[in-house]
């Protein structure tokens, strides 16, 4: 009901499923794509986002990997045990225009602060540059911004729609109103999630709502995928299997104060690792 709710104040409701549902009929549009092609469109919404100047720069910069950088001689990031002896592996890097060199990125899991603070650098999301490795050699690095833009490249509206199945006009449609939407939320079911390359389809849509910055921010409706789960029995997942004392830890807490108090502790110290100004939870 909450979608039609949405519906009624304003929202437009676009529907993707090959099959024209219950849903299908109350919505605005109606997209029958060919079963298990999502990430096409994804894809394809997502570049459009990006050549229209609709993506949320700041966004980018703080809560995603695009200003990462990543060696071009073997594709993995730039880690400080690269550049320093002794340096951390889990440890990654930026550039920093301001030095005209590599720094190191807040928030990695080996950063001893648990908090994404840039401190006044403003990291590019594109772009290429030289670094030298500890052991003198030099190599070019680009950022991860650059490298998705460079895999975006081929998937024009032609191309999806060749993928797809879907009108060319009809993918132009929706990806405008996803490009021109100022709170875009994705609902992603079961159908899509059943798929064996169904993270590729859900990696995209989450593309897509990175771009225009909606995930944990104020203005997002963000990402919804697979239906509502109760948090009871949280404790017995904690620890099932290979739990540890970090599951021992949880199962106890959850018998003291409850599955709920617990799953909203753990929130809290997640969100820790991101912008005070940009999570909400």
């Amino acid at each position: 009901h909450f979608l039609y709710e949405a519906r009624y104040n304003g929202a437009e409701l676009v529907v993707v499923d090959p099959i024209y549902s219950a849903t299908a009929t109350h919505s605005d549009q109606w997209l029958p794509i060919h079963p298990g092609t999502d990430a096409a469109l994804g894809l394809a919404t997502a570049r459009h986002i990006w050549a229209t100047d609709r993506i949320d720069i700041d966004y980018l910069r703080e809560q995603t990997d695009f200003p990462i950088l990543v060696r071009l001689d073997t594709g993995h990031f730039l880690r400080e045990s690269d550049l320093v002896e002794g340096g951390d592996l889990m440890m990654l890097y930026m550039w920093d225009p301001a030095k005209n060199a590599p720094v190191l990125a807040p928030g990695c899991e080996g950063d001893r602060v648990s908090k994404i603070d840039l401190k006044g650098v403003v990291p590019p999301i594109e772009g290429r540059f030289d670094v030298t490795l500890k052991d003198g050699k030099k190599i070019s690095v680009a950022t991860v911004g650059s490298l998705v833009k460079e895999h975006l490249d081929p998937w024009t509206f032609e191309q999806a729609s060749k993928v797809t199945g879907l009108s060319l006009k009809a993918i132009e449609r929706f990806a405008e109103g996803f490009a021109a939407a100022k709170r875009p939320m994705v609902l992603s079911s079961w159908g899509s999630n059943r798929y064996f390359h169904s993270d590729h389809m859900n990696r995209s849509k989450i593309l897509c709502l990175s771009l225009k910055g909606c995930l944990g921010a104020e203005k997002g409706a963000g990402f919804h995928s697979t239906g509502w789960i109760g948090l009871e029995g949280l404790s017995e997942v904690a620890f099932h299997g290979n739990g540890g004392s970090v599951g021992e830890r949880i199962r106890t807490m959850a018998g003291i104060f409850g599955d709920s108090r617990v799953a909203s502790l753990l929130i809290d110290k997640i969100a820790r690792k991101k912008s005070a100004l940009r999570v909400t939870h």
